[in-house]
Formats: C-alpha cells, sequence, structure tokens
C-alpha cells in the first residue's frame, strides 16, 4: 500500500511541472485565460402588432460574467437559462412601440439579463450584450432577402465571440426548405 502512495505522489510531482509548463507555453503563444463571455443560443422572437403576426427577431447574444468560475455556472445552467429567455420573449413584446420591425435592445437586455441572474445568481452576470439582431418578415419580399438587417446601432464586438468580428448569423435555411415554403 505504502509503495502505491509513494508511486502515485512520485507521478504526480513529475507530471505537475508539465502541467505549469504547457499552460506558460499557450500564454506566451497568445493564449487566453478562460473567457468571461458566454455565447447564448439564438433567441426566436415572434413580432405582431394588433394580432397581425408579421415574424420573428432572430437574436443572437452574450452574457458578460465578472470571472471564469460564473462563466462555468452559467454554462452548467444553460439548458435552464434558455428555457427561461425563450419563455420570456414569448410573453413579452421584444420591439420598439413605433417601430414593431425593431428590437428595443436597452430594455430587453435588461430584462434578459435579469432572467439571468434569477437563475444563475445576480453576482453571476453583469450584462446582456447583443451580438446580431434579424427581422424575418413571415411573407419575405420578391428580391428574396430573408432578413433584414437593423443598422441603427452598431451592436457592440464581444471579443471571444465566434470568429472574432462580433457577428453571428441564424441558421441557414437548405435549398429544401426554401423549395417547400411557400
Amino acid at each position: 500500500m505504502r509503495r502505491i502512495l509513494m508511486l502515485a505522489i512520485f507521478w504526480a510531482c513529475v507530471l505537475q511541472p508539465s502541467v505549469a509548463t504547457e499552460t506558460n507555453q499557450q500564454t506566451k503563444k497568445g493564449g487566453k485565460p478562460p473567457p468571461t463571455e458566454v455565447q447564448m443560443p439564438f433567441l426566436i422572437a415572434p413580432v405582431s402588432v394588433g394580432g397581425e403576426f408579421l415574424g420573428y427577431q432572430y437574436i443572437a447574444s452574450i452574457a458578460v460574467t465578472p470571472s471564469a468560475g460564473a462563466s462555468q455556472v452559467l454554462r452548467g445552467k444553460l439548458a435552464f437559462v434558455q428555457d427561461a429567455l425563450v419563455r420570456d420573449v414569448y410573453r413579452s413584446c421584444v420591439s420598439l412601440p413605433d417601430d414593431p420591425k425593431k428590437v428595443d435592445k436597452t430594455a430587453l437586455a435588461e430584462r434578459l439579463a435579469a432572467v439571468i441572474r434569477r437563475i444563475v445568481g445576480a453576482r453571476n452576470v453583469v450584462k446582456l450584450v447583443f451580438i446580431d439582431v434579424k427581422f424575418a418578415p413571415l411573407h419575405p419580399p420578391p428580391d428574396g432577402r430573408m432578413f433584414e438587417e437593423q443598422a441603427d446601432e452598431p451592436a457592440p464586438a464581444a471579443s471571444s465571440a465566434g470568429d472574432g468580428k462580433g457577428k453571428s448569423s441564424p441558421p441557414a435555411t437548405s435549398q429544401h426548405e426554401k423549395d417547400s415554403s411557400h
């Protein structure tokens, strides 16, 4: 028994410096410590005015956390967060009162951040940042554009979002879906 314990301690001492060296090499090569931003799943929010359905808002966002540990807590509860966010955007309007095709980003970010805080704890989420917001009308225009970009204000770029350009797009529509839709 003593022999097994000594071997375990020996291998722990031998392997620990190699792990530390690998971590230092990643940091020197431009590696970053664990990110404090969590890419949230797409939200698809319905848009209607006076009972008339107009289309959907595709919303891509990032939750900013105060630490890597808080990011891990959020990632661990992401399924519950997604469920609560979907329920929230279906329960309440996400659009501006005067223009239903544009999202009230300030109010929606505060509202959704409060929902996330309720699930993962108030100290674990700093804010919610929108990466991309697109409106998809129920009946696309004849020119074939599927989405209408919201260009009223540039979305804040997030440092660890996808390809680093701060943009993300909703899932692509397959040719079969395009052919079968009217």
